[in-house]
C-alpha cells in the first residue's frame, strides 16, 4: 500500500472518497462516471464513520492505505460549521452505528428518478454522509436518500483539501498490520446485534435497525434480557479492548514508553501526540458508563450491568494511559526537560476526574 491520509489534518465533517475495486464498486463507478465508489465522513481526525457491507462502523484513518494517490479524495465544506452543528453531526453518525447496510440500495443509485417513496431504513455509504449533513440542515445533494459518491464529489458546497494524501512509510504499514481492535469490535458487535435482530423479529415482529433500538426492545420485552446479554458475552464483544492494550503496551508502562522513543525531545513530542488522542474516546466512555449505570439502577437488566462493567474497564485503560504519560513526564522533568505547554496540569485534571469516579488503573495481568 503506497498512500495514506495525513490524518492529523482531517477535520470534523470532512468527506473522504475512495475508489473501490469490488464488483458493485466497479458498477457504481461505471454508471456514475466517477473514480469513486465509497464515501466516508470524519467525526474526529482519528475516527471516520462509514457504511460498508458489514454495516455502519468507525474506521481509524491510520488503517486507510491505498495503492494510488488518486484512490482517495478529501472534501471539506466551504462554510465553517458551528460547534453545535459539529456535535450534532457526530451524534447523528454515532447513533447510526450498528445500522443495516444494503448492497441493493447502494446499487440503486445508478437508477434515475428514485423518490423518497422508495426509501427504507437500510443504509449505504453516500446516503449516510448526505443524511448526516441533512441532519444539521445542510442539503449537500439534490436527492439525499438516493445519491452516489459522484453526486457528493460534484456538490458545489465543498472544496477539495489539497496535500492531505501522502506516501506511506514503513511505520504506517507496520501499524496497519497490527490486530485491528475496531474491526474485531465490529465483527463481534454485529454478531450479537444480528442475533438480537433475528430474535426480536421472529418472536415479536419488532424491527431493530440500529444498536440503540435494542434498548427499546428490552424495555418492551424485558424477559429477553438474559438472552440478549448472553449473545453479547458469547460474541467476544466485551474482550476486544484488550487487543488495543496488547498493541500499545508502552502506553501502560513508563519504562517501555521511554525505551520506545529514547530521545527526550521525541519522548516529549510523543506525550503530546498521545495526549491529543486519549481525551475524546475517554469522554465518550464516561458518558456511556454514566448512562449504563443509570439504566441499570432503573431496570436491573443484566444487559446494562454488562455495559457498565465494559465502560468501567475502558476507563481503567484510559486511567492507565494517563498515569504512564504523567510518570514519563515527571521522569523527563527530573532530567531537566521543560514543558512550556503545561501538559502536567491537564494530565492531573484528567486523572483527578477519573479518580472521582472511582476508576482504578488497568491491570494487565
Amino acid at each position: 500500500m503506497n498512500y495514506i491520509l495525513n490524518y492529523e489534518d482531517l477535520q470534523v465533517g470532512d468527506i473522504i472518497l475512495q475508489s473501490g475495486h469490488k464488483l458493485h464498486s466497479k458498477a457504481i463507478k461505471k454508471y456514475t462516471k466517477s473514480n469513486f465508489s465509497h464515501a466516508m465522513i470524519c467525526v474526529t481526525n482519528m475516527s471516520i464513520v462509514h457504511a460498508e457491507k458489514e454495516g455502519i462502523f468507525s474506521l481509524n484513518p491510520q488503517r486507510l492505505l491505498v495503492e494510488n494517490i488518486t484512490d482517495l479524495k478529501v472534501l471539506r465544506l466551504k462554510k465553517e460549521l458551528k460547534d453545535k452543528d459539529l456535535k450534532n453531526l457526530e451524534y447523528f453518525l454515532r447513533d447510526k452505528i450498528g445500522s443495516v447496510y444494503s448492497v441493493k440500495e447502494a446499487i440503486s443509485v445508478i437508477k434515475n428518478n428514485r423518490t423518497d417513496d422508495d426509501y427504507n431504513k437500510f443504509q449505504f455509504c453516500s446516503r449516510l454522509v448526505a443524511q448526516a449533513y441533512e441532519y444539521i440542515n445542510c442539503q449537500i445533494v439534490d436527492n439525499v436518500n438516493f445519491c452516489s459518491p459522484a453526486d457528493i464529489e460534484n456538490s458545489t458546497l465543498f472544496r477539495e483539501v489539497e496535500n492531505i494524501i501522502r506516501k506511506s512509510e514503513k511505520k504506517d504499514i507496520d501499524f496497519a498490520l497490527t490486530p485491528n481492535v475496531i474491526k474485531e469490535n465490529q465483527k463481534s458487535m454485529y454478531d450479537w446485534l444480528n442475533k438480537t435482530r433475528d430474535l426480536a423479529y421472529e418472536r415479536y415482529k419488532f424491527n431493530i435497525s440500529k444498536i440503540n433500538d435494542v434498548d427499546m426492545f428490552l424495555h418492551k420485552y424485558p424477559s429477553e434480557d438474559i438472552t440478549v446479554s448472553n449473545y453479547m458475552i458469547n460474541s467476544g464483544y466485551l474482550e476486544n479492548y484488550k487487543i488495543e492494550v496488547s498493541n500499545n503496551l508502552h502506553m501502560h508502562d513508563k519504562e517501555l514508553f521511554i525505551s520506545k522513543f529514547i530521545d527526550p525531545d521525541n519522548i516529549m513530542f510523543a506525550i503530546y501526540q498521545e495526549f491529543k488522542i486519549i481525551p475524546e474516546p475517554t469522554e465518550r466512555h464516561i458518558t456511556n458508563y454514566i448512562n449504563a449505570k443509570e439504566n441499570y439502577q432503573n431496570t436491573f437488566f443484566e444487559f446494562y450491568k454488562i455495559q457498565m462493567n465494559l465502560y468501567k474497564a475502558l476507563l481503567s485503560v484510559s486511567m492507565s494511559k494517563y498515569i504512564t504519560l504523567y510518570e514519563v513526564y515527571l521522569e523527563l522533568f527530573r532530567t531537566g526537560i521543560k514543558d512550556e505547554g503545561d501538559i502536567i496540569i491537564y494530565l492531573q485534571y484528567h486523572l483527578e476526574k477519573l479518580k472521582e469516579m472511582e476508576i482504578e488503573k488497568y491491570n494487565k495481568t
